[in-house]
C-alpha cells in the first residue's frame, strides 16, 4: 500500500490529511476507532489513534477520520496556527 501527505495551511489551522490505499475501515469498526485496545489488527494493541488523538487534543488539535472507502481511508489532523489564543490558553492552562 501506499500512504500519501498533505498539508493545507488555513487561516486558524494546519491540517495534514494522511490518505492510504488499503481496503477502508468497516462501518462497524468505524464508531469505535479512537477507543482504547479496540483494534482489527490480529497482533495490535489498539492504543495508537487513542494515544494519538489524546495528544493533539492536548495540543489544541484535532484527529478525525475523514473518509473511507474501497480505495482506502483519510484521517485528519488539526492543528492551531502558532499564535492563535486558542492554543496559547490551552498551553498556559496545562491541558
Amino acid at each position: 500500500g501506499t500512504l500519501r501527505f498533505e498539508v493545507e495551511a488555513a487561516p486558524e489551522e494546519i491540517l495534514v490529511r494522511v490518505r492510504d490505499s488499503g481496503s477502508g475501515i468497516e462501518e462497524a469498526a468505524r464508531a469505535r476507532l479512537f477507543e482504547p485496545f479496540f483494534t482489527t489488527k490480529p497482533k495490535g494493541t489498539g492504543l495508537g489513534l487513542f494515544v494519538s488523538r489524546g495528544i493533539l487534543e492536548g495540543l489544541g488539535g484535532r484527529l478525525e477520520l475523514e473518509s473511507t472507502g474501497p480505495q482506502g481511508s483519510t484521517f485528519v489532523v488539526r492543528l492551531p496556527v502558532p499564535g492563535d489564543p486558542t492554543m496559547e490558553a490551552s498551553c498556559a492552562s496545562g491541558s
